[in-house]
């Protein structure tokens, strides 16, 4: 944020003169003359601190962050007053979003939004995989995108695969499909909801439509798999809801080889917090 200092959690999160201000807008200033370690710091205050104290302590971090980001990724810089109006206001309709939560129970099922823009949770004890194609226009190959989360929109894996050929984007989409349940049942995991971005697709599996050649057999497959297990469901959604699978799908990936990630990687974390804060 000022360039005067290499990149460590420390100068990011406490020493710079942007964190300082951040810290002290939120009424939370401390001494970090001493701190060695931001890692450790954190956790003594979560041990030690009062709830109202621990709040502030979130609430700044996860501005300075979404600030960092802003400025490294999109080029955009913000003022450390609008980068804590944000983070107080993302908090803040998070915890909206918990009462109501609390007030219905947590063993609700939630209504799932088909054609929804941002994405949402699962309901309890299901967890949700999406999946995106991603096609290039002259490129000799495809990529697909999976990742599993849990109702909580905690990261459970993800996955992502490069296959050969040149394919239209719905025979990618279809092919991403099978791919997502077959996974699905090699992780024995069940109650799941499969989301994509690909409304042509969907309607393709669910209306019982007919292709001819390759992607009439793999659209028979998925049926064949989606019709023995009724726990799986499948949606559409629109791309905004769908970003993880779909930075997931443009991640390297050589072809004919695959990559799973145990942990989200960098380049999701991001996507991952605005997901968890708005669904």
């Amino acid at each position: 944020m000022c360039d005067k200092d290499v990149e460590h959690l420390l100068h990011v999160f406490m020493d710079c003169e942007f964190a300082k201000e951040c810290w002290r807008l939120m009424g939370a200033e401390f001494d970090f003359w001493t701190v060695e370690s931001a890692p450790e710091w954190v956790l003594g205050r979560l041990e030690s601190e009062t709830s109202e104290v621990q709040l502030k302590l979130a609430k700044v971090l996860w501005g300075i962050w979404n600030a960092r980001n802003f400025k490294v990724w999109e080029h955009k810089v913000v003022t450390p007053s609008i980068a804590m109006q944000w983070s107080d206001r993302q908090i803040s309709q998070w915890q909206e979003v918990r009462k109501k939560q609390m007030r219905h129970g947590p063993n609700e099922p939630q209504q799932h939004q088909p054609v929804g823009s941002r994405w949402v949770a699962p309901a309890v004890n299901r967890i949700k995989v999406n999946m995106d194609a991603s096609v290039v226009s002259g490129a000799h190959s495809f990529s697909l995108g999976l990742i599993i989360r849990d109702h909580q929109g905690e990261f459970i894996t993800a996955k992502n695969l490069r296959y050969p050929g040149e394919i239209t984007v719905f025979e990618a989409e279809v092919r991403g499909i099978l791919e997502a349940v077959t996974w699905l049942e090699e992780l024995q995991l069940s109650g799941v909801d499969i989301e994509t971005d690909s409304l042509l697709a969907v309607k393709a599996l669910k209306m019982g439509t007919e292709y001819n050649l390759e992607v009439g057999d793999v659209l028979a497959q998925c049926r064949s798999i989606l019709d023995a297990r009724p726990d799986f469901a499948i949606y559409f959604v629109k791309r905004q809801a769908n970003m993880a699978a779909h930075l997931i799908a443009r991640a390297p990936c050589m072809v004919n080889c695959f990559n799973v990630f145990m942990s989200p990687p960098d380049f999701l974390l991001e996507t991952l917090m605005f997901d968890l804060v708005l669904s």
